[in-house]
């Protein structure tokens, strides 16, 4: 069974897509489809759960009340791999089902059906993605679904992140994060700013930003770059943030380097160059490390293969892996199953690269705390409209802009209504309308689309001029908005 809940896999990751539709189709997978709108997914899923915007977490919670109700935990992994079993039994008492139900919108028969069919398959995925929210609460409730259920620790079994890009987890792994170092270690002092706290906190004087783009994102992240005593760009081309800049230095694509990916399924594999990379162009690893020369520090790289021999030694997720071992013939690699979604194993092929595992899957490793995090209040008091900005597969950045067979799948900004809303307000397709929260508006035509459930609006968040980032912020998902007739 797989349980995918906030992630519209056709366009966050259309590989996992394929992989989940074909898991589905072809071998029979129980997919499970749980979103507050209607997604690809949902025609070869053969249960479809449509939660209220903002009631991810209640959901999760529901299920995971629901498992409990029924009997369906896993007694011998909960006792032997886990701790905090009785604490997180009581707490679930306020969510149960029929709790849930009035929260949600989704009937508590279905909750016990969904958590019935995931609690008893013999093995169980977790797929969740960034239109559920970036919320403590649903994280915990599904890490304790898993583990409650015994998938986890096992191949076909464990939960997936579907983050926004190729690298994220790799970033992510390296310590990216404001609250953690590399491998996930807790910060031991304070835990430091995200990129967004930074440039709000206006403290900082120089920056160094390396294939990013934020200045288009909203217009605090662009003034915050404009008030910099410095700034330079490593990009591939003049974004709106390398305009900006003082200086910008070239750097390579993927093609022009070589160096290693760690995918949704914590796999790292290595890749080479493919083609021959402009005179002037560095890879990234060996721009940091001239700008590194310059202020003094030694650091010997000559490659990324000695990058990425550094990391195998201070990252300890990562032990083992050089780009010997990531290159060798299957036999000598650590792993000898090919996992998708963290599971679907078989024979893997050379060069699959090695997954690093999770405290689950490793026997030595301490009982795992199951958490509770009360989830937040949800607002039901709230005139308009509810304004989702998902992600979109072909975005409005510089670099598919340079790429002509893909520049014509593009989207410019619209705002997508149900056929129900449209009607209610006197719109059709073409009109332009003015949305607008909190003092903040934008004018954009309007498309009627038959995704989009009654009492919400779409509006994709990484077109040109990013202009629903404006209404919801850089990070966040959704909002309250009025929408009226240009």
């Amino acid at each position: 069974t797989i349980l995918n809940i906030g992630a519209d896999l056709d366009q966050d990751a259309p590989i996992l897509y394929l992989r989940v539709a074909g898991a589905s189709v072809k071998r029979g997978a129980h997919v499970i489809n749980a979103g507050g709108r209607r997604t690809k997914l949902d025609a070869q899923a053969q249960t479809t759960l449509r939660y209220r915007y903002g009631t991810a977490a209640h959901l999760a919670l529901g299920l995971l009340a629901s498992v409990v109700k029924q009997g369906l935990s896993s007694d011998d992994w909960v006792k032997s791999r886990t701790t905090g079993f009785a604490d997180l039994e009581k707490a679930l008492q306020n969510y149960a089902p029929d709790k849930v139900a009035d929260i949600t919108g989704i009937e508590a028969d279905a909750i016990d059906a969904a958590a019935k069919a995931f609690a008893e398959a013999e093995n169980g995925i977790i797929i969740f993605g960034l239109e559920a929210g970036n919320d403590p609460a649903l994280k915990a409730a599904l890490e304790a679904l898993a583990l409650v259920t015994g998938h986890a620790g096992k191949a076909n079994n464990g939960l997936i992140a579907v983050l926004p890009h190729a690298n994220s987890r790799g970033a992510v792994d390296m310590g990216i994060l404001p609250d953690r170092l590399p491998g996930y270690k807790p910060v031991e002092t304070n835990a430091g700013l995200s990129a967004q706290e930074m440039l709000q906190a206006g403290q900082v004087k120089g920056l160094l930003i390396a294939a990013a783009d934020p200045a288009p994102d909203s217009d605090s992240y662009k003034q915050a770059l404009e008030q910099l005593d410095f700034l330079v760009v490593q990009e591939l081309f003049l974004t709106e943030t390398a305009l900006l800049a003082d200086v910008v230095l070239p750097a390579r694509g993927m093609a022009e380097r070589d160096g290693s990916y760690t995918n949704l399924e914590r796999r790292v594999q290595t890749f080479d160059t493919a083609v021959p990379a402009p005179p002037k162009a560095w890879a990234d690893w060996l721009i940091f490390t001239g700008i590194a020369g310059q202020m003094g520090a030694d650091w010997a790289y000559a490659s990324a293969d000695g990058v990425m021999a550094e990391i195998t030694q201070r990252v300890s997720l990562y032990a083992g892996m050089g780009f010997k071992n990531l290159t060798a013939p299957i036999s000598l690699q650590r792993k000898t199953e090919h996992y998708i979604y963290e599971g679907m194993s078989f024979t893997a092929d050379v060069r699959e690269g090695v997954q690093w595992a999770t405290a689950a899957e490793n026997d030595s490793s301490p009982q795992i705390p199951l958490r509770f995090v009360e989830p937040a209040k949800v607002k039901s008091d709230e005139k308009g409209l509810t304004l989702v900005a998902p992600r979109m597969l072909y975005d409005g950045g510089r670099l598919l802009a340079e790429a002509e067979t893909v520049a014509a799948h593009i989207l410019e900004p619209e705002l997508m209504l149900s056929g129900h809303d449209a009607r209610k307000m006197g719109l059709a397709n073409g009109d332009e309308v003015t949305v607008s929260q909190n003092g903040a508006t934008v004018t954009v035509p309007v498309r009627i689309n038959r995704t989009v459930s009654e009492g919400v609006a779409l509006m994709p968040r990484n077109l040109a001029g990013r202009p629903a980032e404006k209404l919801v912020g850089p990070d966040g998902l959704y909002s309250t908005v009025n929408v009226e007739k240009s």
